[in-house]
């Protein structure tokens, strides 16, 4: 089963670099970031996720999970 960037961004929140698109809450969506072989990757650092896409940018390779930014407000819904 693969993932595709769509269905990251209806999940987790839109790319801010997206034209068009609203920046989003603090820390909900994203910053939209390049590896050193220049791949695509979200981080969503309010919950604690990088996701990392192909190289063709329309699937993803992998999630890292890393502790949440301190000092960013809690997602919706959370205690």
């Amino acid at each position: 089963m693969s993932i595709d960037k769509e269905t990251v961004e209806n999940t987790f929140g839109p790319s801010c670099a997206k034209p068009g698109v609203m920046r989003p809450q603090p820390g909900v969506a994203t910053r939209r970031s390049f590896t050193d072989d220049f791949r695509t990757y979200f981080v969503y650092a309010r919950i604690g996720l990088a996701v990392f896409f192909e190289e063709s940018e329309d699937r993803v390779q992998s999630f890292v999970y890393t502790p949440p930014k301190a000092g960013l407000p809690a997602p919706a819904g959370a205690r």
